[in-house]
């Protein structure tokens, strides 16, 4: 148990090595939103060889990875993956209602901004 006042990126690694010491697995693959992964995480998981998947946005990859991934067109339900950097791979997949949710929220929004 950590203390309440304790951020949540900060417990996600002594969890992880303690379930290790428990389990005795070869093997824990961890699964986490952003809210959990910081990038400080992200680093001493892979200092430690730790295998894990989390989830991101296109918006918060670099330019670079930008511009391999806007050009595909993936139809409704397809997905692909590229190469990242120290040996990540982003597995990233289209949905067309997300993308038409994520259309009407851009619209709301810009509608908000222009009646203030």
């Amino acid at each position: 148990m950590f203390e309440r006042n304790k951020h949540e990126r900060n417990t996600l690694l002594p969890v992880v090595e303690s379930f290790k010491k428990i389990d005795k697995k070869d093997q824990i693959v961890v699964v986490a939103d952003t809210g959990l992964m910081s990038k400080q995480n992200i680093k001493e998981f892979i200092e430690k060889e730790y295998e894990f998947i989390v989830g991101a946005r296109i918006k918060s990859e670099t330019e670079a990875l930008k511009r391999q991934i806007l050009p595909l067109k993936l139809n409704d339900g397809q997905s692909a993956a590229l190469q990242k950097q120290e040996g990540q791979k982003l597995i990233f997949c289209y949905s067309a209602q997300r993308a038409k949710k994520d259309e009407y929220n851009r619209k709301h929004r810009v509608k908000e901004l222009e009646i203030r």
